[in-house]
């Protein structure tokens, strides 16, 4: 939306949202993998000119955050471990979350001069960036041999808590 004060300032604001959703099928059809997302993101900005010179001010927002899910994490309310065998196969594959979010924050000013046939440019940019990251994923199970797998005996375990 642009707003016209008069003919030598004018206002502007933006606004966007956005809900973007996936879905990837996969061998395994219980692990599909879901992308869901957030995004809002608006704009403010001022605009005064002159003959010789113009100042422009600007305040953003941008918010964005993004969840990867394996579906195999949440089976019936319970995660699925990964079975990795001794001949290198897996059982299902090792799900996993991947949660990344943020926000951005901008204050701008700008000022332009003009003489004679050269413009003199100069501003200043305020940036506050907050940002945040989870990828946790479920246990692996590795087994040394066949009989070790049939006797449930795993040799390793390995569970990842994720990341902030």
């Amino acid at each position: 939306m642009d707003y016209n004060i008069n003919s030598t300032n004018l206002l502007s604001a933006r606004y966007t949202r956005g809900r973007p959703f996936q879905l990837i099928p996969r061998a395994t059809p219980a692990n599909g993998r879901t992308y869901d997302g957030t995004v809002e993101v608006g704009t403010l900005s001022y605009t005064h000119t002159t003959p010789s010179w113009s100042a422009e001010t600007r305040f953003g927002y941008n918010q964005n955050d993004i969840l990867r899910l394996d579906n195999l994490l949440n089976v019936n309310g319970k995660p699925v471990p990964a079975i990795i065998c001794c001949l290198g196969f897996s059982e299902n594959g090792n799900a996993k979350v991947f949660y990344k979010a943020g926000t951005a924050r901008t204050f701008e000013q700008i000022f332009a001069k003009t003489i004679n046939r050269h413009t003199i440019k100069f501003g200043g940019l305020y940036a506050f960036r907050p940002a945040r990251r989870d990828g946790p994923g479920n246990a692996d199970f590795q087994y040394s041999t066949v009989a070790d797998f049939l006797a449930n005996i795993p040799s390793t375990i390995t569970y990842t808590f994720g990341t902030q």
